[in-house]
């Protein structure tokens, strides 16, 4: 089927599960994946093919084009071009990675292929890393068509290499500047790259006919570039096999832009089981799932807790997934739930609900463990998924059958802020404030918030969710899918009587998953066309049905239900009301008629209110209702909870204790008319959503006071060298040269840097206590054993010491770890990556910078103490003026560098620091020598240099970490950072005696030092922007 020439498309995720998680974290891949990928270049080398690796979402994108360029490295040699990979022009890094690898294809002798895009994953991907406009993606793409055509690619050597371009793509604008910008270059003898162009089979079809007669255009005209003939090839992009086993790639483009599921009410399916042998009755199921999908409920969910998923096996968890596709009309939504106890066991259910044609997942936290369950346990779990994932996702909120671990709305928040592939999430906790918080923070296409009970239906519409996933629509579907109309249509009496209706009616089912079943087979399931339904709807063994005085109650309470679904008219509870048929629904003027018996139902509902369960921990004596208690153990976790508000994910075994709800004595309870629902979880409806650390509140602040007393304590002191500096060489030390004082405190500033970058790997494996206290104690230790003096600032260095000592028991006692260990390999250097011009020139920038950034910090008070100008006293306080301006420095980058470009910043910071001290510091110097010792000039200058520097000089700081991270990917930024400061702390620690061998040198004057400062700004501008150059081109106006 495919040709010579021909292309054959290869999306990495396609080879499944295992694959895909390795790729998301970045692993090595399975050595079966390898031979595979290995076969089929061989393969399509023999036949004369071509392969593209299609590009996929961020997370997995470092990884795909890391697989991507070894197939390159090894086929595309000999100026032949086998692998290509795909470039989408709308991320922001799309031109810094076109540079990178075009030079590694140059430095070791392979072909780049390259296929462009525009992009395809928008609603997936990081949105910051995306251009803004569709202007600037449009700039991005035909600049680099351009640039690739011309050979004019910035930072590429003029002998630009050959390489192989597949330009893709629909825009008619796009695709029209580049033929002709291809036939312009042909015949000036200019065209460096000879293009194919492609659109997808079925679009813009237009587009490839145009191709098509330029391509024979050129040919006929005989147009050559260098001697080649120039006539590009158009190819249309198409794909086969079955719609499900192999979508085609406009359903593929569908689905990369992923939306929130539709407004609606959406329904847990329960399981039917044949009662001989307790299979699946797939043929009574396959009539249920259809009549539901015609009720005008929005959408299907399978394998929902009320599934009674717990139960199911793997294969009969896929049977019901592909039933319910098959079932249920084509377009109609289908949730699948996925919950299960680790991330691969996850993944695979997953997988298994793509193959079977579902649109969504919902996906319960794993807490099977309960306490061990961290907020960052959780957060890491929903990441890696999300990551991985196939299928958009829905969070499902549950405290009741997760050890009582209740997701608090800031969490949840972060979680799918940092996840587009998370849309929505169900809501069974009973909290509306917290509904109403995420409405706030999400627009509703991107993120929709379902409550998990249909007897709050009408009131988490009114404060924003997208509608409900009810276990109670088994038994309603039709009443429950009109209230979300009626309260749409703006019907709002009509909606709240027939929500009334409803929340009696729901209160007899929620004994458990038991009661709804049966209160399906009593209302829905015959007019499905299913007999002996009763039976077909009795719980998996080792459960029982309800006793006959739920039943009873159930058949009672639902017989106003039954009428509704049938188009009847209600009795009892409402008066005055005319009701619907399957197509209108009027209530008009409805008024509740209480009665003693609902007028307990409010008294029991007030009771349940006062209840509340905790967040993000388990109940630790499982006092809370519908919790479990702690002492559970690992037989008792195979038994299912029961609660029917639960409705969407597939229910793990993650509630680890039998819960009430099964017990006869729930269901005896379930009698009592007293308090109808006391044997299921209780939905606290005034509850405050509490924030738990690490997400906020008082004990995130207090994390943040002891950070502040521990930075006091260290980078505060290590600010005051300079201070040290004049104190040491006027008293102990004076007798020594500065140049050799000065390996003191390069020393110090040397080990804080060199050492500092393996800190990050012993805070993953320890967390922060034994660095605080270790670091507290070395630092206590140096301050008081300084104090052993006998000349000068004996007692002020004491007095210091116990400051310090105040300042870190409150950094011990507050500080805190919010991540779990996470034991890990060290951050080595690796120099091969100074291979990369850019990376080579803004770490010999970086590097200037810390040589001549410490000699001011250093040497300032020794200088204003030389002059004569100031008192001894201001001279020291020229320390505090010079990290004023620094704090300022340090705060100023993350308003401008977005704005500006970061580079731009990095280098206008710079100039500031360069002229200062030559504009400044070395007149001042000057004058010092030449001048009036007691001149006011040299006072001013000095003050004025103090400020100016110490808000470049912190600028410079701030910037360092971001401008390293700009030159490599997110993934490599530990390596790359500990390279480049691995040579930097060199230069912290041969700077300080440099300056001061120069003072020396001079006289004891202070202009050579100065000047010296000056000229490391001046190299370290020249690097900085000969990075911009290379990365970004001569234009000014770059943001870069």
């Amino acid at each position: 089927m495919v040709g010579e020439s021909d292309f054959l498309g290869i999306k990495l995720t396609g080879a499944g599960t295992r694959v895909t998680e390795a790729l998301s974290r970045g692993d090595e891949l399975p050595q079966q994946f390898t031979e595979a990928m290995d076969a089929i270049a061989q393969a399509a080398s023999a036949k004369g093919n071509r392969i593209w690796i299609d590009a996929e979402q961020q997370v997995l994108q470092h990884s795909i084009d890391r697989v991507t360029i070894d197939l390159m490295r090894r086929y595309n040699t000999n100026g032949r071009a086998l692998i290509y990979n795909t470039l989408q022009a709308y991320l922001k890094e799309s031109r810094p990675k076109l540079v990178r690898q075009l030079k590694l294809s140059q430095e070791e002798g392979w072909t780049l292929a390259i296929k462009l895009v525009r992009g395809a994953y928008i609603n997936n991907d990081i949105r910051e890393r995306i251009h803004d406009t569709k202007e600037q993606t449009d700039d991005s793409y035909n600049g680099i068509v351009s640039d690739l055509l011309t050979g004019t690619v910035p930072g590429i050597a003029p002998n630009f290499p050959h390489m192989a371009l597949f330009l893709a793509g629909h825009n008619a604008e796009s695709i029209a500047k580049a033929s002709n910008l291809v036939r312009n270059l042909a015949e000036q003898g200019r065209l460096k790259t000879i293009p194919e162009f492609g659109q997808l089979q079925g679009m813009a079809d237009e587009l490839g006919c145009r191709l098509l007669q330029f391509s024979e255009e050129m040919e006929h005209d005989g147009i050559s570039s260098a001697g080649n003939p120039v006539a590009p090839k158009v190819y249309k992009c198409l794909t086969w096999g079955t719609i499900q086993d192999r979508p085609s790639s406009c359903t593929m483009s569908q689905r990369s832009s992923v939306k929130a599921p539709e407004p609606g009410c959406y329904v847990p399916a329960v399981t039917f089981f044949k009662p001989q042998t307790d299979e699946l009755d797939l043929a009574a199921q396959a009539k249920y799932f259809a009549y539901l999908a015609n009720t005008g409920l929005k959408g299907l969910v399978v394998l929902g807790t009320n599934a009674e998923t717990f139960l199911l096996t793997r294969e009969e968890r896929k049977a019901l997934l592909v039933t319910a596709r098959a079932a249920v009309p084509k377009g109609f939504p289908i949730i699948a739930g996925v919950g299960g106890h680790s991330t691969r066991q996850v993944l695979e259910y997953i997988e298994d609900a793509r193959e079977a044609g579902s649109d969504y997942v919902l996906l319960l936290p794993c807490a099977y463990f309960g306490k061990a369950t961290t907020p960052a346990v959780v957060k890491a779990f929903f990441d890696q998924v999300a990551q991985a994932s196939a299928l958009p996702i829905v969070l499902y909120n549950f405290p009741a059958v997760c050890n009582g671990l209740d997701l608090d709305s800031d969490l949840i928040g972060e979680i799918a802020r940092q996840n587009p592939k998370i849309v929505g999430v169900k809501l069974t906790c009973g909290s509306v404030a917290k509904i109403v918080r995420l409405a706030a923070m999400f627009k509703p296409d991107r993120f929709a918030v379902f409550g998990g009970q249909a007897d709050f239906l009408l009131g988490g519409l009114a404060v924003g969710s997208a509608g409900c996933i009810a276990a109670f629509a088994n038994a309603a579907p039709r009443s429950v899918a009109k209230v979300f109309e009626l309260q749409k249509d703006g019907k709002q009496q009509e909606a709240l009587a027939l929500q009334k209706v409803l929340s009696l009616a729901e209160s007899s089912t929620k004994p458990g998953i038991a009661a709804v079943k049966y209160a399906a087979a009593v209302v829905t399931a015959p007019r499905a066309g299913i007999s002996n339904a009763s039976r077909l709807l009795e719980p998996r063994r080792p459960y029982d049905a309800p006793t006959a005085a739920v039943k009873s109650r159930i058949e009672r309470d639902l017989k106003d239900v039954a009428r509704l679904e049938d188009g009847g008219q209600m009795n009892g509870g409402l008066t005055q009301a005319r009701l619907y048929t399957h197509r209108n629904l009027t209530i008009s003027e409805s008024v509740y008629a209480a009665s003693p018996r609902s007028e307990r139902r409010r008294v029991a509902n007030s009771k349940r209110a006062q209840h509340s369960s905790r967040r993000m921990s388990p109940n630790p004596k499982g006092s809370t209702p519908g919790l479990l208690p702690r002492n559970n153990s690992i037989d008792r976790s195979l038994h299912p909870t029961t609660s029917p508000q639960t409705s969407g994910a597939a229910q793990p075994p993650c509630a680890s204790s039998p819960p009430a709800d099964w017990s006869p004595q729930a269901e005896r309870r379930a009698q009592d008319e007293e308090d109808p629902e006391s044997g299921s979880h209780s939905p606290n409806y005034g509850e405050k959503d509490q924030v738990t650390y690490p997400e906020g509140g008082l004990e995130a602040w207090l994390v943040v006071l002891g950070s502040f007393l521990g930075m006091t304590a260290s980078f505060g002191y290590m600010n005051t060298i300079g201070i040290y500096e004049a104190y040491l060489n006027t008293n102990q030390l004076s007798d020594y040269e500065q140049s050799t004082t000065g390996w003191v405190f390069s020393l110090y500033i040397f080990l804080s840097f060199f050492c500092g970058v393996q800190i990050g790997p012993i805070f993953d494996a320890k967390g922060p206590r034994l660095l605080v206290l270790s670091g507290s104690i070395l630092l206590l230790l140096s301050i008081f054993l300084m104090g052993v003096c006998t000349v000068g600032w004996a007692w002020a260095t004491r007095i210091q010491g116990f400051i310090f000592l105040g300042l870190l028991i409150g950094a011990n006692l507050l500080i805190k770890s919010r991540l779990p260990p996470k034991p890990g390999g060290s951050v080595l250097p690796d120099f091969k990556i100074f291979r990369q011009p850019a990376f080579l020139l803004a770490t010999i920038g970086t590097y200037f910078l810390e040589w001549g950034l410490f000699v001011p910090i250093t040497y300032l008070v020794s200088y204003a103490l030389q002059t004569g100008a100031m008192t001894e006293a201001f001279s020291f306080q020229l320390i505090a003026i010079f990290n004023a301006g620094s704090s300022l420095g340090r705060w100023a980058p993350g308003y401008l560098a977005d704005k500006f470009g970061r580079y731009n910043t990095m280098i206008a910071t710079t100039i500031g620091c360069m002229t200062s001290s030559l504009g400044l510091w070395l007149p001042a110097a000057v004058l010092t020598v030449q001048g009036d010792p007691s001149d006011s000039t040299i006072k001013s200058l000095t003050i004025t240099y103090a400020v100016i520097m110490g808000f470049s000089s912190g600028s410079n700081i701030s910037l360092t970490p971001v401008c390293v991270g700009m030159l490599c990917d997110t993934e490599e930024y530990g390596r790359y950072y500990a390279t480049c400061y691995t040579i930097v702390s060199f230069g912290t620690l041969t700077g300080v005696p440099i300056a001061g061998a120069i003072i020396s040198a001079c006289g004891g004057a202070y202009w050579g030092v100065a000047t010296w400062t000056g000229l490391c700004y001046v190299c370290a501008l020249a690097a900085f922007c000969a990075v911009r150059v290379i990365n970004a081109g001569w234009k000014l106006n770059v943001l870069y």
